[in-house]
């Protein structure tokens, strides 16, 4: 995980509610920062700051779904262990991919900001 953000970086009323993802992902964890986590395969895995909780929560897709996306805010990271050549596609408020993830593509420096949802498939 990256380090912990610093409050100065979260938008105003960041720690109101806590990041979610629906429909529920496969597995969800909570971990500190700077610690390391596996992503098991099958699984796209995400991360992104929990500042009700102060440490990051990690999200495993395992399902193919489109999951949509509150409270992702800052950086995180991701990592595509999908397998079958699987690319994952990040989209933004209007639907569109911001960014597309292939087979073993990974980031510990991802900013959520401009994500609203999901493809992992």
């Amino acid at each position: 995980m990256p380090a912990a953000p610093p409050a100065s970086a979260l938008p105003a009323g960041a720690a109101a509610e806590p990041p979610t993802a629906w429909p529920k992902p496969n597995k969800i964890l909570h971990v500190a920062a700077r610690e390391s986590i596996t992503c098991e395969s099958g699984n796209l895995c995400t991360a992104t700051w929990d500042a009700t909780r102060g440490d990051y929560v990690v999200y495993y897709f395992y399902y193919c779904d489109t999951y949509t996306l509150s409270n992702w805010v800052g950086t995180g990271s991701y990592r595509n262990s999908q397998t079958g050549g699987v690319t994952a596609r990040f989209n933004g408020k209007d639907g569109g991919t911001v960014t597309s993830v292939g087979p073993g593509g990974s980031s510990n420096n991802y900013n959520w900001s401009p994500i609203w949802s999901i493809r992992n498939c």
